[in-house]
């Protein structure tokens, strides 16, 4: 496993807004490296057309959730499961996709070293688009945690904002991944483009200044 993360992970919104496609398109133009298309309810022809939208030149960005066969017929960039349907054997290379899976305990995040390139570890903090998912760890565990040098990338998950993101990065997390923080929207019916990239750059520009 050689990928490395070099800026935060934006989580795409559930819903299908009619200019997302154009949202995700101008993070990956202002900088954003990787963004995960988490559409939980979504059929696999429901993604296909939404993937079409966004554009090919762009699927290399893309870590999609749950739907393997769209990755190989895409060639997107990336795989993410739930931690209990991790495929080991969906690309052995692991030179062709990002492999990554979502871990909520510290053996989860264990058993996948050698095969997720990255793992979400969540919720860090009281999360901002889950009502209820509040923080599972404490900064004293997680320090002691992310000291442990066999295991894969931690991305943290869970309330990540420009005000605390600083500090997941000193306590050894390699990457943050946020949805709250990042989206805005206009009406509630469109997403707010111009908003959404500002948030994001503002999370990066945080995060790369603990560097």
């Amino acid at each position: 496993m050689n990928y490395h993360l070099h800026t935060p992970i934006a989580i795409s919104l559930s819903e299908f807004f009619p200019n997302s496609p154009e949202a995700v398109r101008a993070m990956i133009e202002a900088g954003a490296e990787i963004i995960h298309v988490r559409k939980t309810y979504a059929s696999e022809e429901e993604l296909f057309t939404w993937l079409e939208q966004v554009d090919p030149v762009f699927y290399p960005h893309l870590t999609l959730h749950h739907h393997p066969k769209l990755v190989r017929r895409c060639k997107l960039g990336g795989i993410h499961f739930r931690y209990n349907e991790f495929d080991k054997n969906f690309d052995k290379s692991g030179e062709i996709f990002r492999r990554s899976a979502s871990c909520h305990n510290w053996a989860e995040v264990k058993s996948l070293t050698g095969y997720a390139d990255y793992v979400f570890l969540s919720p860090i903090f009281d999360s901002l688009s889950k009502t209820g998912y509040s923080s599972a760890f404490t900064e004293e565990q997680l320090k002691i945690l992310l000291n442990d040098p066999d295991r894969p990338q931690v991305v943290a998950l869970g309330g990540i904002t420009v005000d605390n993101i600083r500090k997941i990065r000193q306590w050894g997390f390699e990457g943050a991944a946020a949805v709250g923080s990042v989206w805005a929207m206009k009406d509630g019916r469109k997403v707010d483009i111009q908003q959404t990239v500002k948030n994001y750059l503002e999370l990066n520009k945080a995060w790369n200044e603990t560097e």
